[in-house]
């Protein structure tokens, strides 16, 4: 389909050159108009996304941390446990039979009390700006006591993870063969 060019019809007058530049001017105004009311509903949107998203991390980050606080204070409550059990060991050991060893347990259990409580009154925030601080200022002995107390955790998940029994993934009839056997060996047979 070829482009023609028709030309206006008997008794109209073509436009001017002024009639031409008043229409681009206009046409240049709208665009401009329009550009600035896209620019301005772009900006609120963006406002608005980062409003949204700036109360989302907020209400994420304020929840985390009532997470954390609520552990903290668990591991507290656990701390003061067991050093109120190493505190007694140290009485029976002060008392009967070890008087040196029951003062170093006492010491023991007093430190995890102090522990316990300060780990209780103080918040997450003020925690980690101390270790923060001890890392700065004595990098060995953080390195050091960071080495120790992964050696420690890792001992700890070890000894506490659960490992399945081998009789009960066998499945039908596992639990009757793990209650015979020691039966069995009470009875002094050697097959089961």
């Amino acid at each position: 389909m070829a482009n023609t060019y028709t030309s206006p019809p008997a008794g109209n007058s073509a436009a001017g050159p002024g009639d031409v530049r008043n229409a681009a001017d206009s046409a240049r105004e709208t665009a401009r108009h329009d550009l600035a009311d896209l620019k301005s509903k772009a900006e609120e949107d963006l406002h608005g996304i980062t409003e949204t998203a700036r109360r989302d991390f907020e209400e994420a980050r304020d929840a985390a941390t009532r997470y954390a606080e609520s552990r903290k204070n668990d591991a507290a409550d656990q701390m003061e446990g067991i050093a109120s059990a190493v505190r007694r060991v140290a009485d029976e050991l002060e008392n009967d039979t070890n008087p040196m060893i029951g003062r170093y347990a006492r010491e023991i259990g007093d430190g995890l009390a102090r522990f316990s409580e300060t780990a209780r009154n103080r918040s997450l925030n003020d925690m980690l700006g101390e270790v923060q601080r001890f890392g700065r200022e004595h990098p060995a002995a953080f390195i050091a006591g960071a080495a120790a107390l992964g050696f420690a955790a890792s001992r700890f998940l070890a000894a506490t993870s659960r490992h399945p029994d081998p009789a009960t993934v066998a499945g039908n009839g596992a639990d009757e063969t793990r209650m015979a056997a020691p039966a069995a060996l009470r009875a002094g047979k050697e097959d089961f």
